[in-house]
């Protein structure tokens, strides 16, 4: 009978404002890798937070090589082998590998100084022996976030780590980067190192776990083997009763207006120009290989940063941050976790709906119309996209992550962009939150925007874009 290294027996908790534990049993067996999944808001960074320390417990019992423990504190957790990796990894760009590894991960500066030959061998041998393409003395900054994510969690094993509890990595892994991670976990559970890996996208869990759980309400509804399993039972176990927005794609409409050309756009983040066209009712995909190019195109867009360039529209064209200030209110700009920076809290669904939706581009439209015109208008549109009108008068800090993720995409319904700019939007988005931004981006092409969609994901990008282009270290391709 296979050994159970940790054991979890009706977990509970007790906070305000998440949502808690609800007598959540399951077991870490020996030499396994433990996948755990559900909807934003189901209970998996509770867990994590139990598991590392973070939350106590208000009921349960949690076992660790048969013996119970209690973990008041992170560091209570570590003495016990349990190390948190998480997607916000801590790696600092500008610390060498080593540096990073050796200082960062046993805290001692003044040895790093005392034996730099010693850390150097142990940052080389530990390179070698999970067959991490890098040298000690590269910086953090030039490694791809692949090669961050695996240093991470070998920083953790460094400092005395047994179990890991992993939450959300593989977050905006491309293709190669996710085969590559995948070969790392299972070296390292081959090596008896046993991990916990908390992530909403199902589909990574299926790649990485050999055994995968589903959250939903704070607590465990079920629990196979990976080949015993496929995304469709994981999905229905974790959905939520019904949808928000109906599962209709509106039909293709043919696109108006004239398409935007880019030329030479630089931003003093970007290494070389930026050309692309973007044309009504189409999406085009940004592929970047090394670097978050993708985010320096978000900033530009933005107005975050300056950029050089022309923009033509037609047979008119202009500098880029002139037709930027211009266009000012016919852009919009969603980033990663886009639903949780783009709400006032202190104003309700409906009063955050008109004002991301109306008042972008149009002065004070939104602060002239009266009560019973708005009310009318939230009604009309609720009527409109099949929403139940009561949500309107909630609070955001009321809501789940995904009723928050709609509020913002219903405040682009209402008054389509024509231009939308997205950098890695669903990145760390669990199944409900990524179908509903798809079928509101279909939405949204049909009304007519132009979209460009940054990503390094290129499965991502091939499913939802009509065009790719990538950006290299050398320049962009087609």
């Amino acid at each position: 009978m296979r050994e159970e290294v940790l054991y979890a027996e009706n977990l509970a908790t007790e906070q305000a404002n998440q949502q808690n534990l609800e007598y959540v049993s399951f077991s870490l067996m020996r030499g396994e890798i433990l996948g755990i999944t559900g909807l934003n808001g189901s209970g998996l960074a509770t867990l994590a937070d139990v598991l590392t320390g973070r939350t106590p417990l208000c009921g349960g019992t949690l076992y660790v090589g048969g013996r119970p423990v209690s973990l008041f504190s992170r560091e209570q957790a570590k003495a016990e082998g349990i190390y948190e990796v998480s997607y916000s990894l801590s790696m600092i760009p500008t610390l060498s590998v080593s540096e990073n590894l050796n200082v960062l991960g046993r805290g001692s500066l003044r040895n790093f100084f005392i034996h730099p030959h010693m850390n150097a061998d142990t940052t080389r041998m530990i390179l070698d022996t999970y067959h991490i393409n890098s040298a000690p003395e590269e910086k953090a900054g030039r490694l791809t976030d692949g090669q961050r994510a695996e240093l991470s969690v070998c920083r953790a094993i460094l400092c005395g780590a047994r179990i890991l509890v992993c939450r959300e990595l593989g977050e905006g892994f491309n293709e190669s980067e996710e085969a590559e991670f995948t070969r790392f976990l299972h070296q390292l559970r081959d090596e008896g190192i046993h991990i916990i890996l908390l992530n909403s996208d199902a589909r990574k869990l299926l790649r990485y776990a050999d055994r995968i759980a589903v959250m939903r309400n704070g607590t465990i509804c079920y629990c196979r083997e990976t080949a015993e399993t496929d995304t469709a039972v994981l999905y229905r176990c974790m959905a939520a009763a019904r949808p928000f927005i109906p599962a209709a794609v509106p039909p293709e409409k043919a696109a108006k207006g004239p398409a935007l050309r880019f030329e030479g756009v630089r931003s003093m983040e970007l290494n070389c120009s930026f050309d692309a066209v973007l044309r009504p009712g189409r999406t085009l995909g940004l592929l970047w290989e090394s670097g978050n190019a993708g985010s320096a195109v978000f900033q530009i867009f933005s107005g975050k940063a300056p950029a050089d360039g022309t923009v033509w529209a037609g047979k008119k064209g202009m500098p880029f941050q002139t037709w930027r200030n211009r266009s000012r209110g016919e852009i919009l700009c969603l980033g990663m976790r886009f639903w949780e920076r783009n709400l006032f809290e202190n104003l309700t669904a409906g009063e955050n709906l008109l004002i991301r939706g109306y008042r972008r581009g149009r002065g004070t439209r939104a602060g002239i119309l009266s009560p019973a015109m708005q009310r009318l208008a939230l009604r009309e549109f609720a009527e409109e996209h099949g929403i139940e009108p009561e949500i309107f008068e909630c609070y955001p800090r009321h809501l789940p992550a995904e009723m928050r993720c709609q509020i913002v995409l219903w405040g682009a319904l209402l008054h389509p962009p024509k231009v939308l700019i997205l950098d890695n939007p669903i990145y760390t988005a669990d199944e409900y939150i990524r179908n509903n931004f798809l079928l509101a981006l279909a939405k949204l092409k049909a009304a007519g925007t132009a979209a460009l969609w940054s990503s390094n994901e290129q499965l991502m990008l091939r499913s939802c874009c009509d065009e790719i282009i990538t950006i290299a270290k050398s320049g962009i391709s087609n």
